[in-house]
């Protein structure tokens, strides 16, 4: 979970300070997606590179970020014993 922030630029200072990453001493660089589900708001934060924004993406993200709520609001398992 996220811990609550100021402002906006608190998140994307945070943000910026983890994405991207260098693994070691490789050229190789980890690229990530930021998805943020609240009960209020979907944010998705990615590169502003077209390959990123297509169609067949945005139903990849709608998805995911369903998924991403459907979870968070399932009721806790009971143990049953």
């Amino acid at each position: 979970m996220i811990p609550k922030k100021d402002t906006w630029s608190d998140y994307l200072q945070e943000i910026g300070d983890a994405l991207p990453r260098q693994m070691g001493t490789s050229q190789i660089l980890l690229e990530g997606i930021v998805q943020v589900v609240t009960d209020t708001s979907i944010i998705i934060i990615k590169r502003n590179q077209k390959r990123f924004w297509t169609r067949s993406l945005a139903r990849e993200d709608a998805e995911s970020t369903l998924s991403i709520r459907m979870f968070n609001t399932m009721p806790a398992k009971e143990n049953i014993e």
